[in-house]
């Protein structure tokens, strides 16, 4: 799926804190970051299989409460003091809560927003965009669809 440019630069994303940089920094060797307490999804294809929604309690007991406020309650994270605002490394963003690959590195642009912002998701059928005017802007917040 191809973007107009004004789409691309309005896709920005409050999930910064909900995303994980995974499979990061191989040619580098450093660490690839925090990792996600989440069991692992079995994959086929192009969907998702055996995942089930963990209950609230166990969410808010995985996630911060910032990662929880931004994720399941539709919080924002301050601008330019998220943890992937700045992320430069090579690697998939996965969602904190499912696991799911939403969005390559190599999709990622500067935004001046300072919240990560992607070109388009890995597969526009795993998420959800919701458009934010809440804070004196336009942007699309794309969401983990699970």
């Amino acid at each position: 799926m191809m973007l107009s440019k004004s789409c691309r630069i309005l896709i920005t994303t409050v999930l910064g804190v909900a995303l994980l940089a995974l499979a990061a920094c191989a040619r580098s060797g450093e660490a690839a970051g925090p990792q996600a307490v989440v069991p692992a999804p079995r994959w086929e294809g192009d969907k998702m299989k055996t995942y089930a929604r963990p209950s609230d309690e166990e969410i808010r007991k995985r996630l911060t409460p910032e990662q929880y406020q931004v994720t399941q309650r539709e919080g924002t994270e301050p601008a330019f003091r998220n943890e992937y605002w700045d992320n430069h490394r090579d690697g998939i963003y996965v969602d904190v809560v499912s696991g799911e690959p939403v969005f390559s590195s190599l999709d990622k642009y500067e935004s001046g927003t300072g919240w990560p912002s992607f070109t388009r998701p890995l597969d526009a059928a795993n998420v959800v965009t919701h458009a934010d005017r809440s804070l004196g802007m336009t942007r699309t917040e794309v969401r983990s669809k699970h």
